[in-house]
C-alpha cells in the first residue's frame, strides 16, 4: 500500500509543480498584455481560480501523507510511546470519520453544481468540489493505510 500511495504523491507533487507553473504563466501574460498592450485574456481568472483551488487540496494530500500538517503535540510526546500510539490512532480515526462525512458532501455539492457553469470559461463550478472529493477520497486511504500501520506497531509493542 505504501509504494501505491508513494506514487500517487509523486503525480500529485508534479501535477502541483504543473499547476503553479501554469498559474503563475497566466497571472502575469495577463498583467503585461492589460499594463502593457491594453488587453487582458478574461479567462485567465476563472482559471486562476480553478487551478488554485485544486493545488490546495492537492497540497492538503501531500501534507497529510507526510503527517506534515500543523498539529500541538506538546503533551503527546511527554506521554510513553504506548499512549502516544493510541493517541494518534484515535485522531486517525476521527480524521477518518471526518474525511468520510467530507466526501459525502463533496459528492452532493459536486453532483448539484455540475449544471452551473462559470460565465466566461464554462467550467462546471462542481469542478472545483471535485477537488475536495479527490482530497477526502484520498484522505480516506492514507489514514486507513496510517491506522493498520500504527495498530500493528502496537501489537508488537514496538515503538512509532
Amino acid at each position: 500500500m505504501r509504494q501505491i500511495l508513494d506514487k500517487i504523491n509523486q503525480v500529485l507533487a508534479l501535477l502541483v509543480v504543473a499547476n503553479l507553473a501554469l498559474m503563475t504563466f497566466l497571472v502575469v501574460l495577463n498583467v503585461v498584455l492589460r499594463y502593457g498592450f491594453n488587453s487582458g485574456i478574461t479567462l485567465t481568472e476563472e482559471l486562476s481560480r480553478v487551478l488554485f483551488v485544486w493545488m490546495t487540496f492537492i497540497g492538503a494530500i501531500l501534507v497529510l501523507d507526510k503527517d506534515e500538517h500543523v498539529s500541538m503535540n506538546v503533551l503527546l510526546h511527554k506521554a510513553p510511546p504506548f499512549w502516544q500510539n493510541l493517541w494518534l490512532i484515535a485522531l486517525d480515526v476521527l480524521m477518518l470519520g471526518l474525511s468520510g462525512l467530507l466526501l459525502l458532501g463533496c459528492v452532493r455539492l459536486s453532483l448539484q453544481n455540475m449544471s452551473n457553469h462559470m460565465p466566461i470559461t464554462g467550467i462546471p463550478t462542481g469542478v472545483n468540489y471535485l477537488a475536495a472529493c479527490m482530497m477526502a477520497l484520498l484522505f480516506v486511504v492514507i489514514l486507513i493505510s496510517r491506522i493498520v500501520a500504527r495498530v500493528l506497531i502496537v501489537k508488537r509493542g514496538e515503538i512509532a
